[in-house]
């Protein structure tokens, strides 16, 4: 599906034209749909922030609105962000969600693994060991001075 049949479709649901909309996690930033009273997030998110994205389409402006989200035993290690969600934003935590992550947490710990808390944007990200960094930093020396560019210290240097 193309960009302008994308657009089109929101259009037609932010209008009341089209009556659902089924969507990915695309759809959760920035689409702001007033009197949407209802999200199902049919896959669990992955993360605090995409869980909040996704649910926090619904309600706005004061308005209520409901999300519902579909969890299963292979997704436990996402209960607790939505759990810190739902505790944050003021709503009541069901028992079954609650389990679900305490039995997580008990499994892990029975495992002697450590359950380490998300942020969503955990990446640990690439890293230069010290002669790949040293490469790097060499080739950007050499394109600044090929585009007549100077580091402020290599200014001071100078002086």
């Amino acid at each position: 599906i193309d960009q302008y049949d994308r657009d089109s479709i929101i259009n037609d649901f932010k209008n009341g034209t089209c009556k659902l909309l089924v969507a990915t996690s695309v759809a959760a930033r920035g689409l702001d749909v007033k009197h949407l009273i209802l999200v199902v997030n049919y896959s669990c998110p992955n993360h605090y922030e995409d869980y909040v994205h996704r649910a926090g389409r619904t309600g706005r402006a004061g308005n209520k609105g409901f999300a519902y989200t579909f969890i299963t035993e292979d997704q436990a290690r996402y209960a607790g962000d939505i759990i810190k969600a739902l505790e944050l934003s003021g709503t009541a935590v069901p028992p079954d969600l609650e389990k679900l992550w305490s039995d997580f947490k008990d499994q892990q710990k029975a495992e002697g693994k450590i359950i380490k808390k998300s942020s969503g944007f955990s990446g640990k990200g690439f890293k230069f060991d010290e002669t790949e960094q040293a490469l790097a930093n060499e080739r950007k020396k050499l394109q600044k001075a090929a585009l007549g560019l100077q580091d402020s210290d290599d200014e001071d240097a100078a002086v």
